[in-house]
């Protein structure tokens, strides 16, 4: 049963214990009396009246204890494990300020050794935000990207568009924490408004080290070899390098060991290219990338491209009829007709009568049974061949004009049907329908059966 509504000043030191002694755990205590669990803390009598508790269920009170908070401190060799395993002490520890004399065993920042360069982001109404990174190009697109980023945050509350400049180059580590609290109070008392929240140092994490620990963690969320490599493929393709698959997953085929490649090796496949090499051993191919000795194998040499003379192109230009055949049909020649520079000269920019003839034309619409699809791929011969009112020749009627019993005979000698008839000329249809001329050259099969 949960608790029932007590008068103030009820629950004292007596009653409190009272109630204790009833329970074992702090969780089944919390769950039913919320306030005795309250009540004990602030007046601080957790440790007291819950020493009969399972050791396990009683939380730690770090707020008031900075000798707790500094013993628990010096278990961790780092400020990220402590923060990952003891949370509370780690927050304590910073809300008070008691960061030098629990961390002074951690060194400044152990976790990574990677250098650091400080970088500002300075806005028009002359705020400012200070931090340093080891990878300059991801921390700026996180800036201007990412809704977690302060940069981000103010531009977007501000509607302002920061300038951004990098103060340093790469720095040692504790240099580079020093420097950037200097420079928060430089900008301070020039009269800044500093967007940094957190305590000038922080470098964040490193880059993950993929120490066999972590692998073995990794594996055990999955079941097989193919579900490690995709649902963690990073530490399957480390694991595979430090041969410690076959250790993982003891129940499955073994894992073919890597070529461990190196310059002789690789030299001896006789391969001729790297197209080649990249398609018959990726591997080989890759360690030649990370050493630096593709080039040096394969020297890049420039294809060899088919230099076509003047006169060649202006004859293969012939059988075009514009610029954009010209460069479908001839891509080659069309691209050394304008390094040459003689592409205007073969299809000028003039009127579009200068580029058709008829002939021309009727070759283009040899493949089109209809208007509208030649007028989609040939605008500009469409165009001029019906200013010369020449689609009445070329194609056999135009789909605005009256059709002639005979044209429309013509067309349905193809057809068993009304219906592919009406399908394939839908207008024709139309105009024979109007006429009535339906019945005499496409009799409707239904109608024979009813008379």
């Amino acid at each position: 049963m949960k608790e029932k509504k007590k008068p103030k000043g009820y629950w004292d030191k007596a009653h409190c214990k009272e109630i204790c002694d009833k329970f074992k755990t702090i969780k089944v205590l919390s769950e039913q009396y919320g306030t005795v669990c309250n009540v004990i803390r602030k007046n601080g009598w957790l440790d007291e009246l819950t020493a009969h508790f399972d050791k396990k269920s009683v939380p730690v009170d770090w707020k008031n204890n900075k000798e707790l908070c500094i013993a628990e401190a010096k278990k961790y060799n780092s400020r990220s494990k402590l923060s990952s395993e003891c949370n509370g002490a780690y927050i304590v520890i910073k809300a008070n300020n008691w960061d030098l004399e629990a961390f002074a065993h951690m060194g400044e920042f152990p976790d990574t050794d990677s250098d650091r360069l400080i970088y500002c982001y300075i806005f028009p109404d002359n705020s400012v935000y200070v931090g340093l990174t080891q990878d300059p190009n991801n921390r700026e697109y996180k800036h201007k990207n990412d809704n977690r980023s302060t940069v981000y945050q103010y531009i977007q509350k501000s509607g302002l568009e920061p300038e951004h400049f990098q103060l340093t180059n790469f720095l040692p580590v504790d240099e580079a924490q020093k420097e950037e609290a200097e420079y928060i109070e430089i900008f301070r008392n020039e009269g800044y408004n500093i967007l940094n929240k957190i305590k000038a140092g922080g470098i964040g994490g490193g880059p993950i080290k993929y120490t066999k620990a972590r692998i073995i963690k990794e594996a055990k969320k999955y079941n097989t070899k193919s579900e490690f490599c995709k649902g963690s493929n990073y530490y399957y393709v480390v694991a595979r390098e430090k041969e410690m698959l076959d250790d993982l997953y003891p129940n499955e085929p073994k894992t073919k060991k890597l070529t461990k490649w190196n310059y002789e090796k690789i030299k001896a496949l006789g391969c001729k290219s790297r197209n080649e090499i990249r398609r018959k051993y990726p591997g080989a191919c890759e360690w030649l990338v990370k050493n630096n000795k593709l080039a040096e194998l394969f020297p890049n040499k420039i294809s060899k491209r088919i230099e076509l003379s003047k006169k060649e192109i202006i004859k293969i230009s012939k059988d075009c009829i514009s610029r954009s055949d010209f460069r479908k049909r001839y891509k080659t020649a069309y691209r050394r007709a304008v390094e040459i520079g003689i592409l205007n000269k073969l299809f000028p920019y003039l009127d579009l009568k200068t580029h058709f003839t008829f002939n021309q034309i009727k070759k283009l619409a040899k493949g089109y049974e209809h208007r509208s699809a030649f007028k989609k791929d040939h605008n500009k011969a469409y165009i001029y061949a019906k200013d010369m009112k020449w689609l009445d020749k070329i194609f056999k009627f135009h789909p605005g004009e009256e059709f002639t019993f005979n044209q429309i005979k013509d067309l349905v000698k193809h057809f068993t049907n009304r219906t592919d008839f009406s399908l394939k000329y839908n207008k024709a249809y139309r105009y024979a329908k109007a006429k009535g001329w339906l019945d005499k050259i496409l009799p409707n099969k239904q109608n024979k059966r009813r008379k």
